[in-house]
């Protein structure tokens, strides 16, 4: 049986660049500035929304992650699991090497047996950093069931793979509370 077609139609558009934290009496020199974008649909609360989001660690190489992608051959930075809002997922070995995404099903799929774990790519074109100025790019990512791995072992030998989805975003990085769509 075909799985159902699904549009996200976001209608709340969200960035966050977290400023690390490189001032006072011990400063973290290994502090890093992360980006998280978010597109919704429905309310503009996270928990009543279907939503999807992006996580980049490390802003200030994400430009050089890029290039170096592209000059691989690949279609752009990769996006790999774990999912963002998974509390029991191990941290990735080099966090800086990839995007991290989650899709969030809170009123399409009120009840999920499980979580569906995000893996693609992305190409920026845009990378904005500062107020005023744009976060761009195109994603493509396999939507997969993270209970393979425990089903058939790790890693498990065919992913579960539940679909598909693509898209685009433009989002105008903007200070206070996060921006509707206009």
């Amino acid at each position: 049986m075909p799985l159902p077609a699904f549009a996200l139609n976001p209608g709340f558009f969200y960035v966050e660049v977290i400023v690390g934290v490189r001032t006072g009496l011990n400063p973290d020199r290994r502090t890093v500035d992360r980006m998280l974008l978010r597109m919704q649909r429905g309310s503009n609360k996270l928990e009543r929304a279907d939503g999807f989001e992006l996580l980049v660690h490390d802003t200030g190489k994400l430009e050089q992650l890029q290039e170096d992608s592209l000059r691989a051959g690949l279609p752009g930075v990769p996006i790999v699991p774990p999912p963002l809002d998974q509390l029991t997922a191990p941290l990735p070995s080099a966090p800086d090497d990839a995007v991290r995404a989650g899709l969030l099903l809170n009123t399409s799929c009120r009840h999920p047996r499980a979580q569906p774990s995000l893996r693609g790519h992305i190409r920026f074109t845009e990378q904005g950093h500062r107020v005023g100025e744009y976060v761009a790019g195109e994603f493509v990512v396999a939507v997969e069931d993270l209970r393979a791995t425990r089903e058939q072992g790790a890693p498990p030998p065919s992913p579960d793979v539940a679909g598909a989805l693509q898209g685009w975003f433009r989002i105008r990085i903007q200070a206070g509370p996060a921006s509707s769509a206009q």
